[in-house]
């Protein structure tokens, strides 16, 4: 079952937009002055700086904004219809699982052997 979860989320995935941001991130050091690097902390929070900054450059560099690019995937109707199909076989086999654990613990208790 997860096989199938795993090569169709690969599926969705390959050739996005999105697939060289989950590959790869370069860790650099940069130098702010004291009250800018104060200002980001009480801003954005000590840990979010990256993400803050990040977001920031990524037009710039890149041409374009990751807002762009949800929108170009979201904007492929046939990748949204498999990604929804996705979606929903992946809750209900989740469902699945869970009620078939509740029925086995029930059953346990009950001095059953589980299904």
């Amino acid at each position: 079952m997860w096989e199938n979860v795993w090569e169709t989320h690969h599926r969705l995935c390959k050739n996005s937009v999105f697939e060289s941001d989950l590959d790869m991130q370069k860790k650099i050091t940069i130098s702010l002055d004291e009250a800018v690097y104060d200002g980001l902390c009480s801003l954005v929070g000590r840990g979010e700086i990256s993400k803050f900054i990040e977001d920031l450059a990524r037009p710039h560099a890149l041409g374009g904004s990751l807002d762009d690019g949800y929108r170009a995937v979201a904007a492929d109707e046939s990748r949204e219809r498999e990604a929804q199909v996705w979606i929903n076989d992946l809750a209900r086999d989740v469902t699945e699982q869970a009620q078939r654990g509740l029925v086995d613990r029930f059953r346990a208790g009950c001095g059953q052997p589980p299904r």
